[in-house]
């Protein structure tokens, strides 16, 4: 597996890229729900900054299963794997990150 992280700075943005260079043989999720791997993994830390969510999922990568709330250690409402969508983070003075499949 190869796994790289590239930087834009005009517009800015990051794009994280996961390859599977010899394949994925051997490989299995326990139903077609799930996936085999997921690339960045990001851990849920309360911070110094108040940030909101807006998750997207469900159907058609988001508009069945929409949830909006506070973000950090107690977040739950995040969807990932194939029911996952677009997950936007964002403070009170508008600096926002889109994590998109």
């Amino acid at each position: 597996m190869f796994v790289s992280i590239r930087m834009y700075d005009d517009p800015n943005f990051v794009v994280f890229i996961q390859n599977f260079t010899d394949g994925a043989s051997g490989t299995k999720a326990g139903s077609y729900d799930e996936v085999i791997s997921g690339f960045p993994g990001f851990q849920i830390k309360d911070g110094v900054v108040d940030t909101g969510y807006l998750s997207f999922g469900g159907y058609m990568l988001g508009d069945t299963h929409k949830s909006i709330g506070k973000w950090g250690s107690h977040t739950k409402d995040i969807r990932d794997g194939l029911t996952g969508g677009p997950l936007i983070l964002f403070d009170k003075d508008g600096n926002t990150l889109i994590i998109s499949p």
